[in-house]
């Protein structure tokens, strides 16, 4: 399957996105979206991608990059389109794309199992407030 990603790089881009953007996001305010918007159209370090086939928006991925540390910051893929590899596919052309020592992903229980079936190793964040959902801090060391 061909697909191909571009960078987010201008507002009209960006809303296209934003309906994956907040599927990746939790709940979402107004302030936290804003927020995200700002990060994403200012660049470096954060940077979101998008991955279409003819067109198509299939996916987008979040990231915020230093070289030594890369962390994935939002990943989502369209419902239409899951369980047809394309997530991996995301991870794998960016830590091609951006190399680094690590990547690091938090997430919560409903996307764990996709980190760790791309090769990251998963461990329960310390500290979580009482009645919060269990998040996990996932660790992609590179060879």
């Amino acid at each position: 399957m061909l697909l191909q990603s571009r960078v987010v790089d201008n507002s009209a881009e960006f809303e296209v996105c934003q309906p994956l953007l907040l599927l990746a996001m939790g709940p979402v305010t107004p302030q936290k979206m804003a927020y995200w918007r700002e990060q994403y159209l200012a660049g470096s370090p954060y940077q979101l991608w998008n991955w279409r086939r003819n067109a198509q928006l299939l996916g987008i991925f979040g990231l915020k990059l230093d070289g030594v540390t890369n962390h994935i910051t939002h990943i989502a893929v369209s419902a239409k389109y899951r369980q047809q590899g394309i997530g991996s596919q995301m991870v794998g052309d960016m830590v091609k794309k951006f190399p680094a020592l690590y990547w690091i992903a938090e997430t919560d229980e409903d996307a764990l199992g996709f980190y760790q079936s791309v090769g990251f190793t998963a461990q329960v964040l310390v500290n979580q407030p009482p009645g919060f959902p269990i998040r996990y801090r996932c660790v992609l060391k590179m060879p």
